[in-house]
């Protein structure tokens, strides 16, 4: 199943650079916009299990991991980490439909926020996202075997999925900034940051 959600995700288009600039420019706007959208609605606190300030907490995660995932333009990342994203915010009650609830959201505060222009290239990934939704619950069903790390990464792997699990933002920033002193982007948001992930 993630094979097919990474093949459909790898024919995307890019966005250029203008769009990745406009969308780190009004970020902030956009994430508050889409933050009382979904608090307005009737439905919020059944939508989240309760848990508002966990669904805003992921509205700015949200945005500042699809800023990576856009500006690498691999989203190979994208497919692979939602499942994992599903998984993590169902076992925290949200229901299923809230995540399409949440990326029609981003669609309607990019159109409001956003030039024309940035929203026709942010459109396709939004779409594909909508479009794989059951895939991505069906995916984030399915028991996630232990990935191994990479060659090379198993001790920023292992340190990272420690952190997480402890909850301790701090290392896991500092480790994640070690890796990118040995290594790319490419490499921390494509297998160091999925596999621990994963993990958890």
């Amino acid at each position: 199943m993630i094979d097919s959600l990474v093949q459909g995700a790898r024919s995307l288009p890019p966005v250029s650079a203008g769009t990745l600039s406009a969308l780190r420019r009004a970020g902030s706007e956009v994430s508050g916009r889409v933050d009382r959208l979904l608090s307005g609605r009737e439905d919020a606190s059944p939508l989240t299990g309760g848990r508002l300030d966990a669904m805003r907490l992921n509205h700015r995660h949200h945005l500042g991991f699809m800023q990576q995932v856009l500006g690498l333009g691999e989203y190979a990342i994208l497919a692979r980490t939602l499942p994992w994203v599903y998984r993590v915010y169902r076992s925290m009650g949200f229901r299923p439909e809230y995540f399409t609830v949440e990326l029609n959201a981003w669609l309607t505060a990019y159109q409001a926020v956003l030039p024309a222009e940035a929203v026709a290239e942010l459109e396709p990934v939004y779409r594909w996202m909508l479009r794989s939704h059951p895939y991505l619950l069906g995916a984030s069903a399915q028991p996630a075997p232990r990935p191994l790390a990479p060659a090379g990464l198993e001790g920023p792997v292992d340190g990272l999925e420690e952190a997480l699990l402890e909850g301790d933002a701090t290392l896991a920033l500092t480790i994640m900034r070690n890796v990118l002193d040995v290594a790319d982007r490419l490499t921390l948001y494509g297998q160091v940051i999925p596999t621990a992930m994963a993990r958890v």
